[in-house]
């Protein structure tokens, strides 16, 4: 009996992976001289959680973002853990403080609500809330919408509701729910206000459908470099055409109705190795995200064809400029004033 060769599978399927990308990035390549560069739309997502880790007060790094880097759209988290503390008793002072910095300046936020917004650990629930039954949970996080909701529904920096952060995807400390949940949670956003709905998903995990199909627009986060504790650091292989051809076709195929995608998490900052960056020295986290890092990313993402783009990271160049090196600030002021 003939014994078949033990490599031959795998080399095979490693073919045509290689000349798949192969062709990818040529594609991408002729595409990018066919094409008009088009003009984007920067906004920043900041978080209160992430400026206090790195020791900084957060309404005072927001308004350098409003008034030196000239930012006018935001999105902005409310962590659920921060707002009620205890069952039934909100408190948005810290929001509070920063819409009406927004609305000062003539700034548009969207205002991500829920039980998981951005930043890790990803999800926030309050220490009480935690270990409640499946359906007590999710009835606490659908009276936490609806008080945020009920809270800013007539302020007028806010543009749109995110409900959830990338919420069908398993990464984060999080108890997680299904699609019908998240529904219902979009639901009840609808029924207490008419601005749009965001919904956000993974740009390199993510399939996009539900996301599309649930929000009126979708935002993908877009990385190039990444950090995994099995293998270390890597890059993605997907060419810019990637993400424009997913963008056009998802939404064609699944959501002809959408207002279309963003990039609502555009790398703009180093990723950590399993630790916080303030545990890593200032050398170490320029070598993991220079300012050519920077720049490589905003070439990279100009060529996607997605007009509205929210950098990650604001909060960090703001610590990288106190710590003598301005120039990831310096270089964003270039592309957002």
């Amino acid at each position: 009996m003939k014994l078949k060769h033990p490599f031959k599978y795998p080399i095979l399927i490693a073919g045509v992976i290689l000349i798949f990308f192969t062709l990818f990035w040529g594609a991408d390549f002729l595409v990018r001289f066919v094409t008009p560069t088009p003009k984007i739309d920067y906004g920043v997502t900041f978080s209160t959680v992430y400026s206090k880790e790195l020791g900084l007060d957060p309404p005072v790094v927001f308004q350098a973002v409003l008034d030196d880097l000239g930012v006018k759209k935001v999105r902005l988290p409310i962590y659920w853990d921060s707002v009620e503390k205890e069952p039934g008793e909100f408190n948005f002072q810290d929001t509070d403080i920063l819409l009406k910095q927004a609305e000062q300046r003539g700034a548009e936020v969207i205002l991500a609500i829920g039980y998981k917004v951005p930043r890790w650990p990803e999800c926030f629930a309050p220490s009480w809330a935690k270990d409640l039954p499946k359906e007590q949970f999710q009835q606490q996080i659908l009276q936490e919408l609806a008080a945020a909701v009920d809270h800013y529904q007539n302020h007028p920096a806010v543009t749109a509701w995110q409900v959830e952060n990338e919420p069908l995807l398993n990464f984060g400390l999080c108890r997680m729910f299904d699609k019908s949940f998240l529904e219902s949670e979009v639901n009840l956003v609808r029924s207490k206000d008419s601005r749009p709905i965001v919904l956000t998903d993974s740009g390199e995990l993510g399939l996009w459908v539900t996301a599309l199909q649930y929000s009126d627009i979708m935002g993908t986060s877009l990385y190039r470099t990444v950090w995994d504790p099995h293998i270390g650091y890597f890059n993605y292989p997907f060419p810019p055409l990637y993400y424009r051809l997913k963008a056009n076709l998802t939404q064609r195929i699944f959501a002809p109705l959408s207002q279309g995608v963003m990039v609502s998490e555009l790398q703009a900052e180093p990723w950590a190795p399993g630790k916080s960056i303030t545990k890593i020295p200032l050398k170490e986290q320029i070598q993991f995200f220079s300012l050519d890092n920077l720049k490589g990313v905003v070439d990279f993402t100009t060529r996607t064809d997605i007009k509205s783009q929210y950098f990650w990271g604001v909060e960090w160049w703001y610590y990288m400029k106190l710590h003598n090196h301005p120039e990831y600030w310096e270089y964003a002021q270039t592309l957002i004033r």
